[in-house]
């Protein structure tokens, strides 16, 4: 994915039309680091820049298409958050507990 070789952390985020926060909580990445990384304070390694445009494109295509997550449900939302997943997993390990 060489475009995303040549473009920045900003313009990436920008194409997404998330503010930095959204960002940031989708792919577990702290503001504050994202913001220095837009500002040129500091670098993200190339492939983090790789990764999290083939996710962006993996997850634009599997919204498209309307594919199954692997649980068999629709997916219907772009862009599911990272806290939504986050929450889920607390809430399975919640159960898992109470049923011990």
């Amino acid at each position: 994915m060489e475009v995303a070789d040549k473009m920045g952390m900003k313009e990436i985020r920008q194409r997404t039309g998330w503010s930095q926060s959204k960002f940031a909580e989708h792919f577990g990445i702290p503001v504050r680091t994202l913001q220095q990384w837009e500002q040129g304070k500091s670098a993200p390694p190339s492939y983090v820049t790789r990764m999290i445009a083939y996710i962006l494109a993996f997850e634009k295509i599997f919204d498209s298409q309307g594919m199954e997550e692997p649980d068999g449900k629709q997916n219907t939302e772009i862009g599911r958050s990272f806290q939504d997943k986050t929450e889920q997993k607390a809430v399975q390990k919640q159960n898992i507990e109470n049923d011990l």
